[in-house]
């Protein structure tokens, strides 16, 4: 994905971009979807972290947050910028989600944003994040539409709204609903039952 140290450099700094807060608010997105206080918050591949402060931000002390991702790089910015703003109650993991089963339980809320197309066995993935969410617990999926964007990746890699839906039921979630999350993204939101 990138040739050079300024290359990946780059791309944190429009991940994090406030040009991206425009058209993808985390914070809006996560209250919006049932993200409270108290709970344990969960962010699937979360790159150096534009979700998973917004969530530390939400569930505050009393809560607490797990992240992943298979770049290190960007799991340190995402450690730094929690650190930064007071938190101390997360824990980052450096590992595929595929390689995740059974590492934590009892997770409230988890997010999946930008990132399902991505993995290698998205029906593991799935099912490896169902099983470290409590019973009823939810998963938010934010995925990029299947149709020309002015950013984003290829089209021959972004899924459909109908397709994610069929893996996350595939993956034993109730689908609770689904919408618009801006002008580029869907999202489903579903339950573990």
């Amino acid at each position: 994905m990138y040739h050079s140290n300024e290359e990946r450099e780059e791309w944190y700094k429009r991940l994090l971009s406030k040009d991206r807060w425009e058209w993808q608010n985390p914070y809006k997105i996560l209250k919006n979807a049932g993200l409270s206080s108290g709970m344990t918050f969960f962010d699937v591949a979360c790159g150096p972290g534009f979700f998973t402060l917004e969530g530390a931000k939400i569930v505050g002390k009393r809560g607490w947050v797990y992240g992943l991702d298979t770049d290190e790089q960007a799991l340190n910015i995402c450690e730094s910028r929690l650190k930064r703003e007071g938190f101390s109650n997360f824990k980052l993991f450096n590992m595929k989600i595929e390689e995740f089963e059974n590492v934590v339980k009892d997770v409230d809320f988890a997010l999946i944003a930008n990132a399902l197309h991505d993995f290698e066995d998205p029906i593991l993935a799935l099912r490896n994040v169902w099983l470290s969410l409590k019973k009823e617990g939810l998963l938010l999926v934010v995925d990029w539409v299947k149709r020309d964007t002015p950013i984003g990746p290829p089209l021959d890699v972004r899924m459909d709204l109908n397709e994610e839906k069929a893996l996350l039921e595939s993956a034993r979630f109730s689908v609770n609903k689904t919408g618009e999350a801006g002008p580029y993204h869907y999202f489903i939101l579903a339950k573990k039952v």
